[in-house]
């Protein structure tokens, strides 16, 4: 019940987030856009560009509220989120603490590649 409850939340939320900030790219910059713009209002939270990859760093508070949400929510809520600006995102966490969530958004090398040369055109 979790993760479909975190599917609709993400893009739900996701959908407000392009509407509300006119968020118009289906990229990673545009996801990294959005992320910057909500995240920092309810926690302390941090986005890179580099090499084809948004890697996310935050210190989330739900983990010690409510670590089942963590644990079956939190992916399909970000997941449906990123997916709200490109299908073909790929999300992976790449840690979790107690106060700690670190995330790596990409297209996957060659895909991404494939992506920003189109964008190019």
């Amino acid at each position: 019940m979790l993760a479909l409850l975190g599917r609709i939340v993400g893009k739900a939320v996701a959908e407000a987030v392009i509407e509300e900030y006119n968020i118009e790219k289906n990229d990673l910059e545009g996801l990294k856009t959005a992320l910057e713009n909500i995240l920092p209002k309810v926690m302390q939270f941090e986005a890179t560009l580099e090499e084809g990859k948004l890697k996310t760093r935050s210190n989330c508070p739900i983990y010690k509220k409510y670590r089942e949400w963590c644990d079956k929510g939190c992916i399909p809520m970000i997941e449906s989120f990123a997916r709200s600006f490109n299908p073909k995102i790929k999300v992976k966490r790449t840690s979790r603490e107690p106060d700690k969530c670190e995330f790596e958004f990409s297209f996957g090398t060659q895909l991404y590649k494939i992506h920003k040369q189109e964008s190019l055109e």
